[in-house]
């Protein structure tokens, strides 16, 4: 939906929000405007630094990318960098098994960032990995880590990954396919 959107509809979603105060972005970036394609384009239109406050209400939207402000928010919290990075780790911390989530957050802002702002989260993806997510999203995790770490260390990890997931062809394979080295 984000690259769809004309210049006139952007700019009817920005006049429908209007002047933001921080009571006002603060709504804005709860779950109320989740499914709200009109709240992601004025949150993208504005300074990030303003957003950062709200990086933990943010990183909601990313629970399900089929709710409209995703794509926006995502694009957001990738541009936030480092000042993201507290409220990832309490995502890390505290929803490890919302492997749906990590998954859009790994794959939608992680990877997307510069490797010395995802370095910040370098021991939070070490962990997800060793948690070793029961769906498989801990490879998400070891992908975000492959331009990390020394080759050594995450063939280290790998190896960890296929000794759990080695029961399941499923997971096994796409551990196999991710990653090149048998």
């Amino acid at each position: 939906m984000a690259s769809a959107l004309t210049a006139e509809q952007e700019q009817a979603a920005l006049q429908r929000f209007g002047p933001l105060s921080d009571a006002n972005l603060a709504e804005l970036t709860s779950t109320r405007y989740l499914k709200s394609w009109p709240a992601g384009v004025a949150l993208q239109h504005l300074p990030v630094a303003r957003l950062v406050p709200y990086a933990e209400p943010l990183l909601v939207h990313l629970q399900d990318l089929n709710w409209c402000a995703a794509p926006y928010v995502a694009k957001i919290l990738v541009a936030m960098g480092a000042p993201a990075v507290p409220a990832l780790r309490r995502v890390f911390a505290t929803d490890p098994h919302d492997g749906v989530w990590m998954m859009n957050l790994l794959y939608n802002v992680v990877q997307r960032w510069e490797a010395p702002v995802a370095r910040l989260l370098e021991a939070d993806l070490v962990g997800y990995v060793r948690y070793a997510a029961p769906e498989g999203e801990s490879i998400a995790a070891l992908e975000a880590l492959q331009r990390l770490l020394p080759a050594g260390e995450h063939r280290q990890l790998y190896d960890f990954l296929r000794g759990v997931y080695g029961h399941d062809g499923v997971l096994l394979g796409e551990l196999r396919n991710t990653f090149d080295y048998e």
